[in-house]
């Protein structure tokens, strides 16, 4: 099997992904890994022709520009659509000029499958549209703060809700109901006019 995993984000995102790889290649898997340049040294050592590193050119730093003035939501109400403004402008100035790179990689291994953090997620759709390939999207958190995932920036609500969190899996079930599928649903259309525009 050859997969694609292309990784973009926080050390919470890098980490995983390179754990992930590692265990597709003991398990024999061809793997290409794209991740950002600061995220290098977590990538497993080479492993022959199993393992291919390679660079996205920027840094989860080069995020922080967007921080204080998004092109999009920055004049909503809504907090969550504000910040997905600067989640949105991350993804179309720094992951998605990154398409071609990705593409001619993808067409010269042909993955069977694409497997994309958050923030990579519509490179990865460009990316598995384009080559046929199933594509996996890996969520380790919500991409925006949430009541049972606050940011971890506020540290009091970050605590309260996990200490409040039933871990009960019908509890857990339910507590993402309805109201957050459409809460999910709107902030998915709102990313989707953000990146058309």
């Amino acid at each position: 099997m050859r997969a694609l995993l292309i990784c973009v984000g926080s050390r919470g995102d890098n980490e995983p992904f390179a754990s992930l790889a590692a265990t597709l290649i003991a398990n024999g898997c061809e793997v290409d890994m794209f991740v950002q340049s600061d995220a290098i040294q977590l990538v497993p050592p080479p492993n022959g022709p199993l393992l291919r590193c390679h660079e996205l050119p920027f840094t989860q730093m080069d995020f922080y520009r967007y921080v204080s003035n998004p092109s999009h939501g920055q004049d909503h109400s809504n907090p969550r659509v504000k910040f997905l403004g600067i989640i949105t402008d991350c993804i179309g100035e720094l992951v998605l000029p990154c398409t071609k790179a990705v593409l001619d990689v993808a067409k010269e291994r042909k993955p069977d499958v694409i497997l994309a953090s958050s923030l990579s997620r519509q490179l990865a759709m460009a990316v598995g549209d384009e080559m046929g390939s199933t594509i996996c999207w890996v969520q380790l958190q919500p991409l925006t703060p949430t009541k049972h995932y606050p940011h971890y920036s506020q540290h009091d609500s970050f605590i309260d809700a996990l200490l409040a969190m039933d871990t009960n899996a019908d509890s857990l079930e339910s507590s993402f109901g309805e109201k957050n599928i459409e809460t999910y649903c709107e902030l998915e259309r709102y990313q989707y006019e953000f990146l058309k525009e």
